[in-house]
């Protein structure tokens, strides 16, 4: 270990963060799991006035002081951890929004086996399985919702790409034209696309939009099977069907006195989450986001900040599943027939009645 990689501490100092991280760890849930202790190694003398330790382990016990002392509760900075060291999410040389997604061709094309696709099928069935879930839905990335999976093994489609919109276009704007199921996850992109995944419903919904033309800001927006398919795994599955959704009910948080920057301030922390609405109705705060992912994950965070407590975090309905509009249909009248001219009947008589 190199010098630099050190760093010399007061002994009581250190004694005072090692019993303060091991509470938090520990003490608060030694029913659940097994006792842990820092890794951290005491290089000096155990009696002399200093110590020193790793500069990861000091960093480590700084993060755990710092997280207590911003009203973490000790229960849940337990579940991070522990959801941390339980879970390895897969590393892939990925942006953000591939993360989510598989890099396959969708089922409905037609491709020929070449040597190239057999190697890419073969390093995709090379990767990990993806890691269990902690209960409290604590994880620490998007990759958990991935699992390595070709979209032609059965799996249904519920990647919709959307492009053509005009400059500006918002999430609200584009939450407000879809219609047909649960989203799990919506996505824009910087060169005016955007992708839309559906827990259900998502075929039902293209084939309705190729029979009604779907415009925003006067700009017709085209739909198609995205390249890269969602896969719902087995976890938030069961999540969808106790009720998550992407949308954040806090109940009476106009009593606590919430506005809307202090709920956006309070979950700017979380990786990928975009707050698309913050409204409140009735002393409720209904918080509408992108991603079911995300939301279970600033759920679980609220619930253990300290400002929140008294305050019933749950979630309510996706505005989006709600039944696709009936198509248009106008009224074509019926053509009548023209009406022949009558006759003048009377002055036929008198006109034989004269001669």
């Amino acid at each position: 270990m190199a010098y630099s990689d050190q760093v010399t501490v007061d002994k009581s100092y250190f004694d005072a963060l090692l019993r303060r991280a091991d509470f938090a760890t520990c003490g608060r849930c030694h029913a659940n799991m097994p006792r842990k202790h820092t890794s951290a190694q005491i290089l000096g003398r155990q009696d002399a006035a200093s110590v020193t330790i790793s500069k990861a382990d000091y960093d480590h016990l700084l993060l755990k002081q710092s997280l207590l002392q911003g009203g973490l509760t000790p229960d849940a900075l337990a579940l991070l951890i522990s959801g941390a060291t339980e879970s390895k999410p897969t590393q892939h040389k990925m942006d953000s929004w591939a993360d989510d997604y598989i890099d396959t061709p969708p089922a409905y094309a037609n491709h020929t086996t070449s040597h190239s696709a057999s190697h890419h099928a073969t390093a995709w069935r090379s990767v990990p399985d993806n890691a269990d879930f902690a209960e409290a839905d604590s994880f620490m990335d998007e990759q958990n919702d991935v699992e390595a999976t070709h979209s032609n093994n059965g799996a249904p489609l519920r990647t919709l790409c959307l492009s053509g919109f005009a400059a500006g276009t918002t999430y609200r704007d584009l939450v407000s034209v879809i219609k047909g199921g649960k989203l799990l996850n919506i996505s824009m992109r910087s060169d005016r696309n955007a992708t839309v995944t559906f827990a259900d419903g998502a075929a039902d919904f293209l084939a309705w939009v190729k029979r009604n033309d779907v415009y925003l800001h006067s700009k017709r927006i085209d739909f198609k099977w995205a390249d890269r398919q969602y896969h719902l795994n087995n976890h938030i599955q069961d999540k969808l069907a106790s009720g998550a959704s992407r949308n954040i009910l806090i109940r009476s948080a106009g009593e606590k006195g919430f506005t809307e920057a202090q709920i956006r301030a309070d979950m700017e922390h979380i990786h990928n989450l975009v707050i698309i609405d913050i409204a409140f109705r009735a002393g409720n705060a209904y918080v509408s986001t992108n991603s079911v992912h995300n939301a279970l994950f600033a759920r679980t965070c609220m619930m253990s900040r300290t400002a929140y407590r008294g305050c019933k975090v749950e979630f309510f309905p996706d505005e989006c599943d709600v039944p696709l509009p009936a198509r248009a249909t106008i009224a074509k009248s019926l053509t009548q027939a023209p009406i022949a001219k009558k006759t003048p009947f009377l002055r036929f008589l008198d006109d034989d009645i004269t001669t």
